[in-house]
């Protein structure tokens, strides 16, 4: 049986695009762009082209074999609207990690806050008619796609209300937390947007769950087990990291 081959815009990189949603002080994030020798801007099209460079600001470098002679590989690219908000656009995971990781680095949350984040759960065969997406992908790739919203908030409103009916505090948890388990073993949807809550524990857990996510894809895609989920992901993880 000939093994699956998924689509990818390089090696033990899927094709996973990502949009991020930020709330900025403008002139602090702008005045960022204008020092990084890696960014253009395109003013026909109203946004930022970032090149990846190698930079201890970034965690990871990233395989440029396939870029064609004398370009750079596209890491990212940024878009201001408004006065106080930016959108960041990748076409994987890990280049959207890479993106957060430089951030966190850069400025305070005061002056940079992620607040959304839209999402490609799934990974692509790499097919004839799929591998067009990848020279296809641009800034409008979320625009042309449904994305259901991820209610963030289900969990603990599903816990209260089982407090209500009389469970402990504890019992609530407990069945509210298997409630989600259960719901994490469907199929997920293709795309989806994801609120991220104000804290900075909210967002310091966005990497993870990039991280977790891609996991599933790669299991579901590789052999077609929808109830392998977010649990067994981090479990999975969590063993691999031990053994090191």
């Amino acid at each position: 049986m000939t093994e699956k081959l998924y689509l990818a815009v390089a090696p033990d990189e899927p094709y996973m695009p990502v949009r991020l949603h930020f709330v900025i002080g403008k002139q602090k994030v702008y005045d960022l762009f204008q020092k990084l020798s890696s960014v253009d801007y395109d003013k026909k099209a109203g946004y930022f082209d970032w090149f990846w460079e190698k930079s201890p600001d970034l965690p990871f470098a990233f395989d440029n074999s396939g870029v064609p002679e004398g370009h750079d590989l596209l890491l990212a690219q940024m878009k201001f609207l408004g006065a106080n908000k930016l959108h960041i656009i990748c076409n994987s995971y890990k280049k959207a990690i890479a993106v957060l990781h430089f951030f966190s680095k850069k400025l305070s949350s005061k002056y940079l806050r992620l607040v959304e984040m839209d999402m490609c759960n799934w990974v692509y065969e790499a097919t004839e008619e799929t591998k067009l997406l990848v020279p296809q992908f641009g800034f409008d790739f979320f625009e042309q796609r449904e994305l259901v919203l991820l209610d963030g908030g289900k969990f603990m409103r599903y816990a209260e209300a089982l407090e209500a009916e009389g469970k402990s505090p504890e019992e609530a948890l407990d069945e509210a937390g298997k409630m989600l388990e259960e719901e994490d073993k469907q199929p997920y949807p293709e795309y989806h947007k994801r609120i991220i809550g104000p804290s900075k524990e909210d967002r310091e857990t966005v990497p993870l769950i990039l991280m977790l996510v891609q996991r599933v894809a790669n299991q579901r895609f590789a052999d077609g087990n929808c109830e392998f989920g977010m649990k067994d992901a981090a479990a999975e993880m969590d063993g691999e990291y031990g053994e090191e």
